[in-house]
């Protein structure tokens, strides 16, 4: 398999690479002259080694938000404080930087096996919800049975605003506590037959069998109003935390939607638009504008 070191000092990537070499894998270090894109990486290499501290956080969130970028397994590398933060990104493994070139060979051929037999484990560790990777072919399995039998699918992208403030003002300890509520939340929301999963950092998914666009908006508004309703514990702050949320909506049939991954885009496209409304929104793909926020509406704005 082909491990590629992105902006890496080349004295650490040539005495890791000697030990990768000698278990068989292929290696390269890259250092662009241009930023490459999550799926550009994704064909170029089976696992990627990244450092930072901040523009490799951000690389790792669009190679998990990419659907281009299918499974791409990311390890960091680098000091502690960067290291976590590229795992609430999403980052696989971190390595810190002190560590020995033979451990950190053993640990990338590791991540590189667990990749070439089907990924990562299938329950996400934190909250225990259905890992990426699952969650993606599920999707995927989903997509294709309502493609063949003519049936609806929705998809909702869920992610709560403020996790970065929380994050830098009570500790990760505290910005994982808020996840692990998030997901709690979602549990409770959720019909026996949708699929609900971790997508990323701070994202999740739900997937909705036999739901049309209207049914995926109505799904969404709840979600929402729940959550500005509910009061996360805090660990530090000894003060309940209100954590409201964005959702993106997507749904199929749809003329622009051919594909599992076109489903993924659209809702991620809408949740995006959610966050440049500010926030604790509800955003349809194709929508003309947006469906519910804080803002209200204008008279005659959905006319």
């Amino acid at each position: 398999m082909k491990i590629v070191a992105l902006d890496l000092p080349a004295g650490w990537t040539e005495e890791v690479f000697h030990f990768l070499n000698q278990r068989g894998h292929e290696t390269e270090s890259l250092t662009p002259a241009a930023p490459l894109s999550a799926a550009e990486l994704a064909s170029s290499c089976d696992v990627l080694i990244v450092t930072g501290p901040e523009g490799a956080t951000d690389l790792i969130g669009q190679v998990r938000d990419d659907p281009q970028a299918g499974s791409l397994p990311v390890a960091f590398w680098g000091d502690e404080k960067a290291g976590l933060l590229a795992l609430e990104a999403g980052a696989d493994i971190w390595i810190r930087a002190g560590e020995g070139p033979s451990t950190v060979a053993l640990r990338l051929d590791a991540l590189a096996r667990r990749s070439r037999l089907g990924g990562a484990p299938r329950l996400d560790s934190l909250t225990g919800l259905i890992g990426r990777r699952w969650l993606l072919e599920l999707l995927r399995h989903e997509f294709d049975r309502c493609a063949r039998y003519r049936r609806s699918l929705g998809l909702l992208v869920v992610e709560p605003d403020p996790i970065e403030t929380i994050n830098r003002d009570f500790g990760m300890d505290v910005g994982d506590q808020a996840l692990r509520g998030v997901a709690d939340l979602l549990r409770g929301l959720v019909r026996d037959v949708d699929l609900l999963g971790r997508l990323s950092g701070k994202r999740f998914a739900m997937i909705l069998p036999e739901t049309d666009a209207g049914g995926a908006l109505t799904a969404a508004s709840r979600l929402r109003a729940a959550a500005e309703g509910y009061l996360f514990p805090a660990l530090r702050s000894g003060t309940p935390l209100h954590l409201p949320v964005s959702v993106g909506v997507a749904a199929f049939p749809s003329r622009s939607i051919d594909s599992a991954d076109d489903l993924l885009g659209r809702a991620l496209e809408a949740l995006e638009q959610a966050h440049r409304r500010g926030g604790n929104a509800v955003m349809a793909f194709g929508a003309s504008d947006v469906i519910w926020s804080r803002r209200a509406p204008s008279p005659g704005e959905f006319e």
